[in-house]
């Protein structure tokens, strides 16, 4: 290998690239500053579409979501949610639950899911608080009587 060859193979393990598209926090190493592979953290890098909402329900919750997909009187492959911030009336934001965690935690009786919200106005920021509703059976037809 030439030294031409060999200058420009390092020179390429000097780039940094990112494995998600989102926007970048603070650099937290600066040029001229000594930096380690797989050891210095440069900066942080978020995706802002799709956002994604972390949430746990207690046990009794997720029985009752079981015990209703067993039945099939719920949408199994969907699962739409619906999301409000803190400064928001409802829930204006929809999306689906990807994700249910395979147990529960013991210490608090809960099991955490992850639903999936596009974002293309860049709305939701990452580290908010969310309100999260999740649809809790199929259409079914009722007639309702007025109290009177």
């Amino acid at each position: 290998m030439t030294a031409v060859a060999s200058a420009r193979l390092d020179l390429q393990f000097t780039e940094v690239h990112s494995p998600i598209d989102g926007r970048a926090g603070r650099a937290l190493v600066t040029p001229g500053n000594l930096a380690q592979a797989d050891q210095t953290l440069l900066t942080t890098v978020i995706s802002q579409d799709p956002m994604y909402v972390y949430f746990e329900t207690d046990e009794q919750t997720y029985l009752r979501y079981a015990e209703l997909a067993r039945k099939g009187e719920r949408d199994g492959t969907r699962n739409p949610v619906r999301v409000g911030l803190a400064n928001e009336n409802g829930y204006p934001h929809e999306g689906t639950v990807d994700f249910v965690d395979n147990q529960l935690d013991a210490n608090t009786g809960t099991i955490r899911a992850r639903a999936v919200i596009p974002n293309a106005d860049h709305a939701l920021t990452p580290g908010l608080f969310a309100r999260v509703q999740l649809q809790g059976s199929g259409r079914f037809t009722a007639m309702l009587v007025d109290d009177k």
